[in-house]
């Protein structure tokens, strides 16, 4: 046999004695943690209970997230729009998207996009009688249009017909308005000419929101651009996405040379904000339950270390190498984090995947509050595997920590003083 092919035969022996002896020593720390049952159901219990919370509050918070963006969102902004690059900042009648319906037609064949309402607006001066007040026009089209605005009529109804409004219930009182009656429209044209309409009043709405409600008024897309000299112009195409978690993403796809895309956070930044902080401070909550967790641990490897002294002198006494002693506790560290996780997913995943399916209720009392605010009268979780995975990954990461500390007194251990100590 030569000496090269003898080497290799030695490695390969070598490194079949090392996975037999990892397999071993996780094999002993297995059978070790069930030496004190109650600390090593009491430690999986608190690994559970922390994870159960870090779960549950992640999930009830991305549901009502969720919810406040949605609702948001239908309101009346939308997922994204699509804008002139210069509309945002100077919302002239001149930064208009041309060729409209082409644009609108492509949207509506685009899968990742479920409802499409082209919009434009001008800022006029509304009349009736000896009454102006100065107003936002919004040309719709009643067929599309998506707002939740649509379904806050406090009397009348929604735009059907031609020459008609949909009037903010303070800008109708203030004008001394309501169904039936006229209203004037007065404003500035695209290439500087008089745009005017009179329309009749069909409906009223009250949204609780008192920018909307004292300075809105809906006409019908065809009649706005008639009117105002748009043509085929539009100055936002709204959209409601499928996935309302890929904004971005579709945002700066259909974005182009002559357009671009406009996420909710670009025009809510104010709720988007909200939202970020929300989620900051519920990751110090998280941080604190694991901090929690880990002294525990730390506290019960410390416990073990006193207890088992004598067997780890023995163990060094008979030729186990430090070293070998805390890959054991690690692997008992290990075993106890798989066993809290393992009661975590246990009872978390299907008590939030039943929440989620039946929701839960917000009760008689909020009732009014959430047919104010255009709420669903449930609120539905939303299981996170982010969330889930995180925690899972910090757990594991504590325990080995928690396992180590106390493990480090092992290499200043003196096996006469552990023996003598035995005796």
């Amino acid at each position: 046999m030569s000496e090269a092919t003898l080497g290799e035969d030695i490695a390969a022996a070598a490194a079949v004695s090392r996975r037999a002896s990892r397999t071993s020593i996780a094999a002993i720390a297995w059978r070790n943690l069930w030496r004190n049952k109650r600390r090593t159901w009491l430690m999986a219990a608190g690994i559970g209970f922390a994870g159960l919370l870090v779960v549950s509050i992640n999930a009830l918070q991305v549901g009502t997230f969720e919810l406040m963006i949605d609702n948001t969102t239908r309101f009346f902004a939308g997922h994204m729009q699509i804008q002139h690059p210069d509309y945002a900042a100077e919302p002239r009648m001149e930064h208009a998207i041309a060729d409209a319906s082409a644009r609108v037609a492509a949207l509506e064949g685009n899968a990742e996009i479920s409802a499409v309402a082209p919009r434009a607006q001008a800022f006029i001066l509304a009349s009736s009688g000896e009454r102006s007040f100065g107003a936002l026009a919004v040309g719709v089209d009643p067929v599309r249009e998506f707002a939740a605005i649509r379904h806050r009529a406090t009397d009348g109804r929604y735009l059907s017909g031609p020459d008609e409004a949909y009037v903010g219930a303070v800008l109708a009182q203030n004008l001394g308005v309501g169904v039936g009656d006229e209203v004037v429209v007065l404003g500035n044209a695209q290439g500087g000419g008089v745009a005017a309409m009179v329309l009749t009043v069909v409906g009223t709405f009250a949204t609780g929101q008192a920018d909307f409600d004292r300075s809105q008024i809906h006409v019908r897309l065809a009649e706005f651009q008639e009117a105002f000299g748009l043509g085929d112009q539009v100055h936002a195409i709204a959209l409601l996405l499928a996935d309302p978690a890929a904004t971005d993403k579709t945002a700066a796809a259909l974005g182009d040379g002559d357009t671009v895309g406009v996420s909710w956070q670009q025009q809510l930044p104010d709720i988007h904000q909200l939202i970020e902080l929300k989620y900051q401070s519920t990751y110090m909550i998280y941080a604190l339950l694991v901090v929690l967790v880990t002294f525990s641990i730390v506290n019960a490897f410390i416990m073990t270390i006193f207890e088992r002294t004598p067997e780890f002198g023995m163990l060094k006494a008979l030729g186990m190498r430090p070293g070998s002693i805390l890959g054991m506790l690690s692997w008992e560290a290990l075993w106890m984090a798989l066993l809290g996780l393992a009661a975590t997913f246990t009872i978390a995943f299907p008590l939030v995947t039943l929440l989620s399916v039946t929701g839960i209720s917000f009760g008689d009392a909020y009732a009014e509050m959430t047919a104010q605010y255009m709420l669903p009268d449930r609120l539905y979780p939303s299981f996170s595997v982010r969330t889930a995975a995180e925690f899972g990954v910090v757990i594991l990461a504590a325990t080995q920590l928690a396992a180590a500390i106390p493990a480090l007194r092992l290499r200043r251990l003196r096996v006469v003083d552990t023996l003598r100590a035995e005796e």
